[in-house]
């Protein structure tokens, strides 16, 4: 049942936080009961790390793109949660005129399809415009490039692999979604890294994977063995979905911050908490 917008009750203000209120209202909200009304971008902010912390899990969060107080709702999101919060923003899907530059915005997409792939806890933040985005479905294994010290890999297979996916070539890997071979040095950033991965050849065996920084160059680290995802918007030969979709499958919950009602999908309706601004 979604209340008028006079019947909504504001809990919160400028002046005062209702205590009595907030409780009647996260318990309604919570099981499903109706929505809420409330004004602040902090203030729904804090609605919704109170609204995680009760249900727990992966929570999914869906806001208005034309919201005026959605830029703000986001920094503040951003601030409160940290490495808790998975963003999906909008991106322009372009080719970059600067070789090897990957956007922030991107950066954040991939990082976050990651999680979301992996069924990761944590609050997974998109927009009425980023939920409409086409990302790869689960195909099994051709979602992966899975590599491992002293196995045999072919560097040419991998480079072609990584190619079909879109990475860039480039001399350095300074910037996520590339690759550089260098004679037996295959360099690898992936789309949702903070730190690119160099693996060592002696002819067709990898000798070492290493984590480095793009900045130096220098190793900060070792792994026996990597799983590389394709990027969330590689569709490819494979199928696709909406992110709208892959949310509504991978996450316990899902919150609407809107001006207006909502209709999600059967397979969602009984599980999504609205809440109207």
């Amino acid at each position: 049942v979604k209340p008028s917008r006079a019947e909504k009750p504001n809990i919160f203000s400028e002046s005062d936080l209702q205590s009595a209120a907030l409780r009647d209202c996260l318990s309604g909200l919570i099981s499903k009961r109706g929505a809420v009304g409330v004004d602040l971008p902090s203030a729904q902010a804090f609605l919704v790390a109170l609204v995680w912390g009760q249900v727990g899990g992966s929570l999914a969060v869906v806001v208005d793109s034309d919201n005026n107080h959605s830029s703000l709702f986001i920094n503040d999101c951003l601030n409160l949660f940290g490495d808790d919060l998975y963003l999906f923003p909008p991106f322009l899907d372009a080719p970059s005129i600067v070789p090897g530059f990957f956007s922030k915005d991107r950066h954040y997409f991939d990082r976050s399809y990651r999680q979301l792939f992996q069924q990761s806890s944590g609050v997974f933040l998109a927009t009425q415009a980023s939920v409409s985005y086409s990302v790869g479905g689960d195909d099994g294994d051709a979602m992966f490039l899975r590599l491992k010290k002293d196995s045999r890999v072919i560097i040419g297979e991998v480079v072609r692999r990584l190619a079909r996916w879109g990475y860039e070539s480039t001399d350095r890997c300074v910037s996520a979604n590339t690759y550089s071979v260098r004679g037996g040095i295959l360099d690898i950033f992936p789309s949702y890294s903070k730190r690119p991965l160099r693996f060592e050849f002696l002819s067709n065996k990898i000798e070492s994977i290493r984590i480095f920084d793009p900045e130096t160059q220098l190793s900060v680290g070792r792994r026996d063995r990597v799983e590389i995802q394709k990027p969330a918007n590689h569709v490819g030969s494979g199928f696709s979905v909406a992110l709208s979709a892959a949310l509504e499958r991978r996450t316990k919950n899902i919150l609407y911050i809107t001006s207006e009602a909502v209709s999600p999908s059967p397979s969602v309706a009984a599980r999504s908490l609205h809440y109207c601004e």
